[in-house]
């Protein structure tokens, strides 16, 4: 909880583009530690860090407004 609860936070700063923003990062070091699917790392970050969100918010709906 409390990570999902740091990701949740984070998505205020981000303006909602946080788990875009892992996704690339995600991409990123994939394709450093040599993987060539480039997009799938991406989509596999990016529904994490939203799943993270999703879970959060429906544990602690008034926490993750704020």
């Amino acid at each position: 909880a409390p990570l999902r609860g740091g990701i949740s936070a984070l998505q205020g700063p981000t303006v909602g583009f946080l788990d875009e923003l892992a996704g690339a990062g995600g991409a990123l070091t994939g394709l450093a530690g040599g993987e060539t699917n480039v997009g799938e790392n991406y989509r596999r970050t990016r529904d994490v860090v939203r799943g993270a969100t999703q879970a959060y918010r429906e544990e602690h709906p008034v926490a993750s407004a704020t």
